[in-house]
């Protein structure tokens, strides 16, 4: 998901069913909604495994 660069706030909503991109510039605010949960157990990650929001990039994909 492209995400703009114009954006420089990440917040956490709604006990982790959404989150907002804001951004201080323009003063804009996108929200998204979690609609699926990603199955990680056995791959590596970086941060708390508890963590409310799951940040995945599939930088080996051309």
């Amino acid at each position: 998901m492209p995400i703009d660069r114009k954006f420089d706030h990440f917040t956490v909503a709604g006990k982790g069913k959404s989150f907002l991109l804001s951004s201080s510039k323009d003063t804009s605010l996108s929200i998204f909604e979690v609609k699926k949960t990603l199955d990680l157990s056995g791959l590596p990650y970086k941060g708390p495994p508890d963590a409310q929001v799951v940040v995945a990039v599939f930088s080996d994909y051309q």
